[in-house]
């Protein structure tokens, strides 16, 4: 009966190591991926690029120039706090995507708080 068994063993150790050795691209491809979801995956910025928010904030400044130069037109004054509501919300983005802190957190902001974080922004690099 040893004998048997031993010879069994024997005749299936050879089959058992072709078996393993053909499925290592899978078993290393599977251990692969469980790696790679314990790595850390690198920070994806959220939001729109900083080109674009310093983009944004040009030409919705120029817009805002234009509103406030411009003569009585109809709905000027809701043009104007749109506008403003725009830029603040556009510099408070710039803020989260280059981890400033900004002056004020509630669109509108005031006066104070809009140039403050204009110059916070400035003082980061960001150019509009």
């Amino acid at each position: 009966m040893l004998n048997a068994i031993l010879i069994l063993a024997l005749l299936a150790v050879p089959g058992a190591l072709l078996f393993g050795v053909s499925q290592l691209p899978a078993t290393a491809r599977w251990l692969g991926e469980r790696l790679a979801r314990l790595r850390p995956r690198p920070a994806t910025p959220q939001g729109p690029p900083v080109e674009r928010l310093a983009a944004d904030l040009c030409r919705i400044s120029a817009n805002l120039d234009a509103l406030v130069a411009a003569g009585p037109i109809p709905g000027r004054i809701l043009r104007v706090r749109s506008t403003t509501a725009a830029y603040d919300e556009t510099l408070l983005l710039a803020c989260r995507a280059l981890d400033v802190e900004p002056a004020g957190t509630r669109v509108p902001l005031s006066s104070e708080h809009r140039l403050r974080t204009e110059a916070a922004l400035a003082n980061a690099g960001l150019r509009w």
